[in-house]
Parts: structure tokens; sequence; C-alpha cells
């Protein structure tokens, strides 16, 4: 199983737009203390956490790749409102040997798209029988 950083940690959220805790929902038995600690090099995994991490995110497309890149590719499943739109096919994150980031193109994908009306914004709009607006 691929030995994962705080960095690559860190980096597949932000492709998948996932936060601490969104991570921590996907891996049970891993707090979200646990993860900013992580990402943030105070604390190592234990294998057992590792694992599952790294389980979960390829279940959501991320691809670790070799030199620190992070990539995410399209999965084949249905998407709900959450997810919808954040696994465009190519998208990565490249890091150097020192971790920094040297390319994101997560926010080139997504830019210029807009995020899903909620369903207070749907009914303004219905009631006002106009084009929806923010």
């Amino acid at each position: 199983m691929h030995k994962l950083s705080g960095k690559q940690c860190k980096m597949a959220r932000s492709l998948l737009k996932w936060n601490i805790y969104d991570l921590a929902n996907h891996v049970k038995g891993i707090l979200p203390k646990r993860i900013d600690s992580f990402e943030h090099s105070m604390v190592h995994l234990i294998e057992w956490e590792n694992d599952e991490m790294v389980r979960a995110f390829k279940k959501q497309g991320i691809l670790f790749k070799s030199d620190m890149d992070v990539a995410l590719h399209k999965v084949e499943q249905t998407q709900d409102v959450q997810t919808a739109g954040m696994t465009e096919e190519g998208a990565h994150i490249r890091l150097d040997a020192d971790q920094n980031v040297l390319s994101d193109s997560s926010a080139e994908k997504t830019a210029g798209v807009d995020a899903p009306l909620t369903p207070e914004e749907k009914r303004r709009a219905e009631a006002e029988n106009t084009q929806p607006t923010r």
C-alpha cells in the first residue's frame, strides 16, 4: 500500500473538495484532530490508518504517483450534489521534493462552473418567476 504523506493527504482532500471532517467520515476510526495533526507533520500514521486513508482516497478516484504527484481521475459512479463536477479527469496537484505545490489543475477544471442552487435559492427563483440569482 502507498505510504501517504501529510501533504499528499491535504492535496488529495483539496482535489475532492473535502475538509478533514469529510475525510474522517469516509475513514472509520480516525478522528479529524488526528488527520489535522498528521497533515501538519505532528504525528505519523499507524499502518492501518495509512491503509484506510489511502483506500478511501482511491475509492474516490485519487491516484498517488511517483515524485509526490497526486491526481484525480474520473470515477465511474453516480455522484451526488456535493461531489458533482469535482472528479474532472486529469485534475492533479504536483509537488516538488520539498512538498511545495508546483501546480494545481483542479482550480482550472472547475473555474467558471457554478455551484448547484440551494433549495432556498430555487424556491426564491420560482416564487419570483425569474432567473436564479445569488
